[in-house]
């Protein structure tokens, strides 16, 4: 249960995911944070994946001898399909998702570099059967948030986050429709408002293969404020 360096967390089905960031790993406790489930590291990951990351893979017993092939950071649990938990990599410029329900098996990855190349903060919009949504991953890096489809299909280029240095934590606020991105250098916190339907025509359209490649949000402009110590509801321009 020891865990060296604890950063990103979440929870879901019965459990708690810890991202151990300087041990390279995630590890799944019980509730009560006493006993390990299971643990997620790079002999999780495929042969075939770890060849190309260009990461160097740990030798049994050994020590890492160069970039790891497993560097959690921000973790998101997704209760679809009994439990899946996305988990980003910004050193590896990736997203894994794994099967909670099978003691963490890999399930798949996400590496494009048109989408993000250090991807941190990490969550999820739940699922709006109402509007005919299905929900959505929230990714952040640097100063932008992407937002993809649950299969890792972009929904937009990018919202740009003005003011912004280094988000490094996300979250959801589904009752006020909003999403609250972290900036520790900033001394900040966005809210970026969204609205189902549109992010579900904009989901339909790209299954329809008719979304523009370059399609791209600037800015936040109506849609975001920041809060901060000097102002607590300052809009975001």
């Amino acid at each position: 249960m020891f865990v060296e360096s604890a950063l990103g967390v979440a929870c879901g089905g019965g459990r708690v995911y810890v991202a151990d960031v300087t041990g390279y790993r995630v590890i799944g406790f019980d509730e009560a944070l006493r006993a390990r489930r299971f643990l997620i590291d790079q002999s999780s990951l495929p042969s075939s994946l770890t060849s190309s990351l260009g990461c160097t893979p740990r030798t049994a017993g050994g020590r890492y001898q160069g970039p790891s092939c497993f560097n959690p950071h921000g973790l998101a649990f997704s209760a679809a399909r009994g439990g899946r938990l996305w988990v980003s990599d910004p050193d590896n410029g990736a997203l894994f998702l794994f099967d909670t329900t099978r003691d963490g098996a890999f399930v798949r990855a996400v590496k494009d570099a048109s989408l993000f190349t250090a991807p941190r903060g990490i969550t999820l919009l739940p699922p709006a059967p109402s509007a005919g949504f299905r929900g959505a991953l929230v990714v952040a890096e640097a100063r932008r948030v992407v937002m993809l489809s649950l299969t890792g299909q972009r929904l937009f280029h990018a919202l740009r986050l003005v003011g912004a240095v280094n988000i490094l934590g996300l979250s959801v606020n589904s009752a006020r429709r909003e999403v609250y991105a972290a900036d520790p250098a900033a001394k900040a916190v966005f809210v970026i408002a969204y609205d189902e339907v549109a992010l579900n025509a904009l989901h339909l359209r790209h299954e329809q293969g008719s979304v523009e490649e370059r399609a791209e949000v600037s800015s936040c402009e109506q849609r975001c404020r920041v809060v901060n110590d000097r102002n607590d509801a300052a809009s975001v321009k």
